[in-house]
């Protein structure tokens, strides 16, 4: 592999002091002009005499772990004439120097500059810098001198509080930086990482502690950059994604901010998790094949990346040509491959397609789908103020269920929904935080959700960051498809953020479809909470459908059965601007007789019996539905069956409509007809039972108050009648 590799400097050097032998330090001894492993530095790095002592007797020298994969610079930091302060950055240089790259001397296990200091001033002090990329993000030490303009007076011995050497001699650097100086500390301890300065004409590769590896083919271009690999800990992503995820975390860090990093289209990077063994993830053989790597960008946003088939070996491109480079000890994870996750970092993009992109985190996720568990509930009536459990489910591509993943609910709040009181929702079983819950085995996830008390419509959604969900509900088609969900073949299949372009990024080779993950997607429920007594059934059809009665007014009541038991059925009712519905059920089949319904027609609780022009509505299964009238006659009959039909007048017309089921395992009618119609007995004296010309279909306005009773025939006999309150006993009913 071709790289930036540094000068090997010739050992002769014109020095101010000579070479020190080896000394053991004492570790408690602190000079504050230097700072490097030997001096409460960084412990991976150290400078070597003339500098400094011989630092390989320090407990922090790692014998073996010299990185000889970097480019570091030194810059040479102009202090004035007061003695330097305890900081690298304070005061800020006067007119510092332009970096200069350092030699690779790899028997020595050295990286040098031969330093010549012709142009410094004589009595002013100088900070020697160390960096890889730049001061600010890739520091490692630096060491105080003074300029003399004759022979040092002392030592440059790392317990000499400032180091002194003749202005105008040349001063060889020489420095050691191990495997970890840009390792993250964690509790204490430098984290697994590989630092490398490279140049992307001659590929990279990466292997950090067996754990990671990158593997870059050599691009037909050349760029300069140095990345540090290294394992983060979940807690940096948690939050970011609410798939379920697993194993390590991987991060990288650009301390050449300059570098652009882009990958040709046809030149594909390659990044690979080791060391997992899918078979202790608790997952499916068909959810370990879609687990997917999930690059967190540094601009906030995460993406999916191909998935390459498992332990591939690394491409001829990009291993060493140069044996100096000692990469074989670095990939002993191909001599035993083992069960590891491999994904494939597209090139010639941009928006994280590039290396440069790399800045942030990448860790292994399932992808996910979200979606109604019943697909009724994404629109319901209900009471207001009433509780709703509403669920919905977390699956995969295949969809089979998926446990782990986060779902996170909210109550929607907009000034078209419901003004002066708010719903609210909670999991169930609860968590520490209402909204947010785990999904199970079973994939199901499910709140408590309680209406506002006001009328209107109420919007509550629920979702994860990255899970994907009918994007259709929202701001229009995602991905492919607006229609099909879930989309195809996609694999994975990932949701864009609202408002964002529809366009994938596709692999030539494969046709596979991935995309940017949406900050946080969402599945809609909406529930219109009604005030009790005011709604619409869905149909007259002699079923109660799920939900279809939630906004009527309930009333059980005890109804005769031939025989002589009795069973408790319940009464529905409920009008909306222009129409009367009502309901009777009955526990129990094979009971088909008829049901009657006889209002008071003035509200006043009939006092003085029947009167002239109340309506009657009747259903039999045998003959059908009917609109009646009290006529002259009936208006004085003590039995429960007379009346005049409708049509039998002129202008009159059958307004009942009515059906029957007992298919379910119990006795449903169904009844509805307009509030209020025009329809009067007439002409005085031209039809039966038509004194004068009254009404003969209910006149009902909103707020007014009228009665009713109930016959209902059920079985054969007189046992199985019922009248409800009973007869000439009207229920008052006030019209919403």
């Amino acid at each position: 592999m071709k790289r930036i590799l540094p000068l090997l400097l010739s050992a002769a050097f014109v020095v101010a002091c000579e070479e020190q032998p080896t000394v053991p330090l004492d570790e408690a001894s602190v000079n504050l002009a230097i700072s490097d492993g030997a001096s409460d530095g960084n412990e991976e790095f150290f400078f070597f005499p003339p500098l400094a002592d011989d630092p390989s007797g320090h407990p922090n020298f790692d014998v073996g772990a010299f990185n000889e994969f970097l480019a570091p610079l030194v810059s040479i930091c102009h202090l004035g004439t007061d003695e330097p302060p305890d900081s690298p950055t304070e005061p800020p240089c006067e007119n510092p120097g332009i970096p200069m790259p350092m030699g690779l001397d790899l028997a020595k296990e050295q990286y040098r500059l031969n330093w010549k200091t012709d142009d410094l001033l004589p009595d002013h002090y100088y900070r020697i810098q160390v960096f890889v990329g730049t001061e600010e993000t890739g520091f490692l030490g630096y060491r105080d001198i003074l300029a003399l303009s004759g022979p040092p007076v002392a030592s440059c011995s790392t317990l000499d509080p400032i180091c002194q050497i003749n202005a105008g001699s040349t001063v060889p650097i020489k420095v050691r930086i191990e495997d970890g100086a840009f390792c993250p500390l964690v509790d204490g301890e430098r984290a697994p990482c590989q630092t490398q300065s490279f140049d992307l004409s001659g590929g990279v590769y990466f292997n950090v502690d067996d754990q990671f590896l990158l593997d870059v083919p050599q691009q037909p271009f050349s760029e300069q950059g140095t990345v540090t690999f290294q394992e983060c800990t979940v807690d940096d992503v948690g939050g970011k994604l609410d798939l379920p995820m697993f194993g390590p975390c991987l991060e990288t860090v650009i301390l050449t901010p300059e570098f652009e990093g882009e990958l040709d289209p046809n030149a594909t990077a390659t990044i690979t998790f080791c060391n997992i063994d899918v078979d202790t993830l608790g997952l499916s053989a068909a959810q370990a094949a879609n687990l997917r790597v999930h690059h967190f960008r540094d601009d906030g946003s995460v993406e999916a990346l191909r998935r390459t088939p498992p332990c591939p070996a690394p491409s001829t491109t990009s291993l060493p040509s140069n044996p100096v480079q000692r990469f074989a000890s670095r990939i002993l994870s191909w001599i035993s491959p083992r069960p590891l996750i491999a994904t494939a970092l597209a090139g010639g993009g941009m928006g994280g397609n590039s290396l440069s992109g790399m800045r942030s985190k990448f860790k292994i996720a399932l992808p996910a789908k979200i979606n109604y568990v019943d697909v009724a509930d994404a629109t319901r009536v209900a009471l207001a103020g009433s509780p709703l459990t509403t669920q919905a489910i977390v699956t995969d591509l295949n969809g089979d269920a998926v446990a782990g993943a986060t779902v996170r609910w909210n109550v929607l709040e907009d000034p078209d929904l419901v003004v002066g009181s708010v719903s609210s929702a909670a999991c169930d079983p609860g968590t520490t935080d209402d909204l947010v819950c785990e999904t199970g085995s079973s994939g199901i996830v499910q709140v408590s959700w309680l209406l506002a008390t006001d009328p209107g419509v109420n919007k509550l959604t629920a979702g994860g960051r990255g899970i994907a969900d009918p994007r259709e509900a929202f701001n229009g088609p995602r991905g492919k498809d607006a229609v099909v969900y879930p989309l195809g073949p996609f694999d994975p299949f990932q949701p864009i953020a609202a408002g964002e372009s529809t366009a994938d990024t596709i692999d030539t080779a494969t046709q596979e479809t991935y995309e940017t993950i949406a900050e946080n997607t969402r599945l809609l429920f909406t529930a219109i909470g009604c005030e009790a007594g005011f709604g619409t059934p869905t149909t007259i059809d002699g079923t109660i459908e799920s939900g279809e009665w939630d906004c009527a007014i309930q009333q059980t009541f005890p109804v005769n059965l031939s025989g002589g038991s009795t069973v408790d059925a319940t009464l529905y009712y409920m009008n909306d601007d222009t129409t009367f519905y009502l309901a009777v059920v009955v526990p129990g089949t094979g009971r088909v007789n008829g049901l009657r319904v006889e209002w008071d027609a003035n509200g006043n609780g009939n006092a003085f019996g029947r009167e002239v022009g109340d309506d009657v509505w009747e259903f039999e299964p045998d003959g059908g539905a009917a609109d009646k009238f009290v006529d002259d006659k009936c208006s004085t009959s003590s039995q429960s069956s007379c009346g005049e039909d409708d049509t039998t007048s002129d202008g009159g017309a059958m307004d009942t409509e009515a059906a029957f089921d007992n298919s379910g395992g119990e006795t449903v009618y169904e009844m509805s007809h307009p509030l209020s119609t025009s329809q009067t007995c007439g002409p005085v004296g031209g039809k039966k039972g038509c004194s004068s010309a009254f009404p003969i279909d209910l006149q009902a306005l909103v707020g007014e108050t009228k009665g009713l009773f109930l016959t209902l025939r059920l079985g054969s006999g007189a046992q199985g009648n019922t009248q409800w309150p009973g007869f000439l006993e009207y229920h008052m009913i006030t019209i919403k």
